[in-house]
Formats: C-alpha cells, structure tokens, sequence
C-alpha cells in the first residue's frame, strides 16, 4: 500500500503531495478542477512506471491523445513511500522514479522512459533493526546471485502495489453484453464475462456476491452470467436476472441503473482476487442515499480485509487499498474525519491536499454540525469548494 505519494509535473501536479489513510478507505473531496481525478490517475501512472509498462494512454489526455505536463523541463517524477505489510505502522520502503519526455510533435506516442525499474531507499528491511537503512535500485545488481538479499523485501513491496483498478462505472455499459474473454474495463464493460468467470472459477464467491445483492434487492432471485451468441454469430456473454416467482430471465438493460452499479461494486471489492488498489470515482452516481451507505461500508470492509468471511472461514485476504473521489455530501456524512482529504488550487493553480483531521477546531465544529462531516464540509468550514460558491441565502 501507499502511504504518502508526491507527484511533480504530471498534468496539473506540480510537487503534490498526499498522505494516504491504511486503516480504510481514503476520500478526496474538493470542487471540479481541483485534482482528485490527476490524483487517482496519478496513482495508476505510478504503478505504470513501476512495471516499467509505459503506455500512451497513462500520459496522455483522454480527449486529445496529447501528452500534458507542466514546465518547460519535460519532466515527470513520482516518489512514493509503500508499507510492506498493508499498515500504517509496518516496515517502509521509499521509491522515486523518474521519467524524461522526449515530447517532439507533443504526442503521446514520443514518450520514453528513462533509468531502471526504481531507485530509492529500505527504510527497515525486514529482520534489520529499526531505522536501518540501504539504497537500491536495478542497476545494482545483473544476476539474481548478485542482488542483495534485502533487495527481494524491495521487490516483494513492489509487486504489492498493484495491480491497480480505476472504476467509473456506468450503468449502460456494465449491461452490455461482452466477449467471454473480456477483462473489465474502468467503465464496467465487460463484467458479464468477469461474473461468469467467478461463478465457473470460485462458485462459493460468486453465491456470497449473489447473497449479499439480494439482501439489497430482495426481489432478485438470481444473477444470470449466461454465454450467448450475438447477431454477427459471434460468442458473447449476457448478463440476465431472474425476479422471484418469474420463469424467464430478463436483461440487465431493463433493470435500474442503480442495480447494475451495485453489482459492479460488489463484484469489485468481493472478488476472489482484488486489486491491490482501487480507485472508484463518485460512487453516488445514481445510487439512492441508502445504497450509498452499503458502497461506504463495502468500501471500508474491502480496505479492511474483512471481506473474507462472505465466503467462508477458508478464504483469507489482505486489504485493499481504496482511494475514493466524490462530491456527496450524504457519502461524506458517513466517513471518519481521518478518512478525508481536501483537495484545493493555490492561488498559482497548484494542487494542494490536506488532511481534514489536520484542521483547527475540528472536534468542536463537528459538534455544531452534530457529527455530520459531509454538511460541515458543504458549509465551506473544511475547504474544498468552489470559490465563486454563492454565499448562504443569495441567489
């Protein structure tokens, strides 16, 4: 897991810095424009880097195809400290890495990456005494007989970052029918293919995602992941449901968005083999303010590890790390102070993020606002606002 990531010429982050919450879920909270969504894609460019797989897409906007940095040294850095262990007081490693762009025409396509796999420095390896420390990096080492033993706790740190999943889900494109071979993409496409996987690959996880949707919709019999054949004669999957006391199935594209976005969050944080990471932005999108206390409670048990006993006392799991973006004011009356970062612009434009646990007089404005974190912060007490937010009363 991350613990605090700092990010220098990526989009609009200009030495951004964040510290990260490992005893659950991490919340970005600030106006349109504010960084949370460079922030979560930060992150995936991170891990990008750290697999050395630098794709176009990972630097590049999503409209334009053109790469965006800021400053004339065309040059991108991450520095990040990960906790061996998924806790907050584990064992810590430090890794920075570097990237030139070598930009040319300022597209994508030009870009190179630069130096070895990381660079950095073991704060404690594992079996070393506290605050014994050693630099590595992969020029270090040209044989696996010749890389330091404490370099495999370096490695080990490593692939425990990721992999990492952004979601976006939209309810459209989760009932679509897909490929079997479909992986699921940020937008939900291709989740039929994943929930027939499950259901063939781990049948008791799939009845424990099952069980748990139709506690939130009673009415629903059974998901139905079913192989089809498309118009084209081509193999697809369908994603179908079955209500009580019905003979036929109906399709996902006729049931409620809210429906198919929960099934999505609960295939994502309950399958057999989570992600490291997961990034889910706005979780409110459509969701009625009563399932969005089952996405905060899903969300903190998956960051929690304790997602395990869904399928059985045979299934063991670590926790996933969950960096949530929204804007609800009714998702953020749920979370815990430490829970939450504000995201604000300088007068400079650079992103700034704070911890709202951080601030003065949290405990007594709390207090006035009877708990109620996400109505405090929607008060402006917290930042993360617009600043041309009309005042209280004016129209």
């Amino acid at each position: 897991m991350i613990r605090s990531l700092t990010v220098d010429g990526y989009k609009g982050l200009v030495g951004t810095s964040i510290g990260f919450n490992l005893e659950g879920p991490t919340v970005l909270l600030g106006p349109n424009g504010s960084g949370k969504t460079t922030i979560i894609e930060a992150i995936d460019g991170l891990w990008s880097v750290a697999s050395r797989q630098l794709k176009k897409t990972r630097f590049a906007s999503s409209r334009t195809g053109e790469v965006t940095y800021r400053g004339e040294d065309r040059h991108v850095s991450f520095s990040a400290e990960l906790s061996s262990d998924g806790k907050a007081s584990g064992a810590a490693i430090r890794l920075t890495w570097g990237i030139e762009l070598h930009l040319g025409d300022v597209h994508a396509e030009s870009i190179r990456g630069k130096g070895g796999l990381f660079d950095g420095e073991i704060l404690r390896p594992r079996g070393g005494q506290a605050g014994e420390s050693a630099p590595f990096g992969a020029a270090e080492w040209r044989s696996p007989a010749q890389r330091p033993a404490w370099l495999d706790d370096a490695l080990a740190v490593h692939q425990a970052i990721g992999p990492v999943r952004i979601a976006r889900f939209l309810p459209r494109r989760i009932a679509e029918s897909c490929s079997p071979t479909a992986t699921v993409d940020p937008d939900g496409f291709g989740l039929p293919s994943a929930l027939l996987l499950l259901l063939t690959s781990d049948r008791r996880q799939f009845v424990a995602v099952e069980q748990r949707f139709r506690k939130l919709f009673p009415w629903v019999d059974e998901i139905l992941p079913e192989p089809g054949v498309d118009a084209q004669g081509h193999t697809v999957v369908n994603l179908t449901f079955r209500e009580r006391g019905s003979r036929h199935p109906f399709a996902a594209e006729h049931v409620s968005s809210g429906m198919l976005l929960a099934l999505a969050l609960l295939w994502v944080t309950m399958r057999s083999e989570p992600d490291r990471i997961l990034c889910f932005e706005e979780p409110e999108n459509s969701l009625h303010p009563y399932l969005l206390g089952e996405a905060y409670e899903l969300l903190g048990q998956a960051a929690r590890g304790e997602l395990a006993a869904e399928a059985g006392p045979a299934t063991t799991r670590a926790g996933v790390q969950v960096v949530v973006a929204t804007h609800s004011v009714d998702f953020v009356n749920l979370c815990k102070p430490e829970e939450v970062r504000v995201c604000e612009r300088d007068a400079e434009g650079v992103v700034k993020v704070s911890a709202v646990v951080d601030q003065a007089g949290l405990a007594d404005a709390l207090k006035n606002y009877q708990g109620a974190l996400g109505e405090l912060w929607y008060s402006g007490a917290l930042g993360g606002i617009p600043k041309n937010r009309p005042a209280a009363g004016s129209r």
